[in-house]
């Protein structure tokens, strides 16, 4: 799944042929509304409003108040929403508090997470010996 099949507002798009590059948020802004991107994000600000993109990084001096999706989030900041991305990486800086869906997490000592987390569905494998035994992928203790 896509962030951009995620997102419910357009998505502004770089013209064809030109690749998207990095974005720096400085630690001097105040953003207010949503920020969108084809491209990564480095915020180290204060945003009160969505945020969009592919890769985003939260770093320890940034915060945002809105909901956040993306394929991956690196989270060293405050963030105060619901996040939905395939990859979430919470470093020992990070503090998250809201639902989360996600792909794969990681949550390093130290972090802060309140909140619901949501696994996304992955999508069914093709099966290529229909009579070969399925692991149940539960664990014991």
């Amino acid at each position: 799944m896509s962030y951009r099949d995620l997102v419910q507002k357009p998505v502004l798009t770089a013209p064809a042929g030109v690749s998207a590059r990095p974005s720096i948020l400085a630690a001097d802004l105040q953003i207010d509304g949503h920020v969108t991107s084809t491209g990564q994000i480095q915020v180290h600000c204060q945003i009160n409003g969505n945020l969009a993109g592919p890769h985003l990084t939260v770093e320890p001096d940034a915060r945002v108040k809105g909901d956040i999706t993306a394929e991956q989030l690196d989270l060293g900041g405050s963030v105060t929403g619901d996040v939905t991305a395939a990859t979430v990486s919470i470093h020992p800086t990070g503090r998250l508090t809201g639902r989360i869906t996600y792909g794969t997490i990681s949550v390093a000592a130290g972090a802060f997470v309140e909140g619901d987390l949501h696994r996304m569905a992955a999508a069914e494998p093709a099966l290529t010996d229909p009579v070969a035994p399925q692991t149940s992928g539960s664990a014991s203790a």
